[in-house]
């Protein structure tokens, strides 16, 4: 009976892992490149999402961290973005989740000029 019981809680994990990543929010929705600080926190809102390794490759943006909360459908995701590197454009926020993965594309864009609006 136990090791039924230890075979099925194994199965349920091993499926509650393998699930499709679906991500429905992240904020801020989109940063500039040019702001007085260089780090941006992402928080990512999915099912379950707190399981996905994250990755970025893009230049001028580096993946300083990864943060995990209680609630497993959070994720933190901390950036550093060079000014003096980064463009504006498209940052592929890939996260993988076993054989699951998904590609975010994440806006970045070019600071205005008016220095009051972005501070």
């Amino acid at each position: 009976m136990i090791r039924a019981l230890i075979i099925i809680l194994c199965l349920w994990q091993t499926m509650a892992i393998a699930q499709p990543i679906q991500i429905q929010k992240i904020n801020p929705p989109l940063w500039w490149v040019g702001m007085e600080h260089s780090d941006l926190e992402l928080m990512v809102y999915g099912a379950n999402i707190s399981n996905a390794k994250v990755s970025v490759n893009y230049p001028g943006v580096l993946l300083s961290g990864v943060t995990q909360v209680e609630n497993p459908n959070y994720l933190f995701v901390n950036l550093r973005i060079d000014n003096s590197v980064a463009q504006p454009g498209l940052v592929p926020i890939l996260f993988t989740n076993g054989q699951n993965q998904l590609t975010v594309q994440y806006q970045l864009e070019a600071k205005g000029q008016d220095p009051i609006q972005y501070k």
